[in-house]
């Protein structure tokens, strides 16, 4: 399939899921689409799991859509869109927006790795909850209320530069997926 450049119509308001707008005749007529962020990168994942193909297998009888999610270390709630899976640990039940540490059961943090239908584009306007912007995962969170949208768990080294810490994780960790012994670069 041909890759091709599409501008982003900033009309439709600001946020991450302003470009699925942009282009939102053309998924309308999609069965199921697959969304990546470029600042979220998975180092390492040796199974099927990360890989966008398979999320989307898990597409099935009712399904409306698949978050990849990775545990985290529970301080680190705050940063991240947090999954909520209740009684059934494969189901979304709702995605909270940086919530405290002390009220995440299980510190499970959104992936920017999506599999969704296109019912998804009836939800994506600006809200309060993410101080006006157009967001992907609380639109995905709305969704998870009315329709089933499983949950993905990734095994892979999940790395984003989301933030200046984990901005410098990222250079860290590529540092040490491009070196060998002693610093010295194995890859160009």
């Amino acid at each position: 399939m041909p890759v091709q450049t599409v501008v982003e119509d900033l009309s439709h308001g600001y946020g991450n899921a302003t470009p699925l707008l942009t282009v939102r005749e053309r998924l309308a007529s999609c069965e199921a689409f697959a969304v990546a962020f470029g600042d979220d990168v998975l180092i390492g994942e040796h199974s099927p799991g990360g890989n966008l193909a398979a999320m989307r297998d898990h597409l099935c009888g009712g399904t409306e859509g698949v978050i990849a999610a990775q545990h985290i270390d529970r301080r680190d709630t705050r940063s991240f869109g947090i999954v909520d899976t209740a009684d059934n640990p494969d189901r979304v039940c709702r995605i909270r927006q940086r919530p405290a540490p002390e009220t995440v059961n299980e510190p499970l943090a959104v992936v920017s790795r999506l599999v969704l239908r296109p019912s998804i584009l009836d939800r994506l306007r600006p809200t309060e909850l993410a101080r006006g912007e157009v967001d992907l995962g609380i639109a995905t969170g709305q969704l998870a209320a009315e329709a089933r949208v499983a949950v993905h768990r990734i095994t892979g080294h999940w790395v984003t530069v989301g933030d200046p810490r984990h901005y410098f994780d990222a250079l860290r960790t590529y540092w040490q997926h491009h070196t060998g012994p002693a610093g010295v670069h194995t890859r160009d």
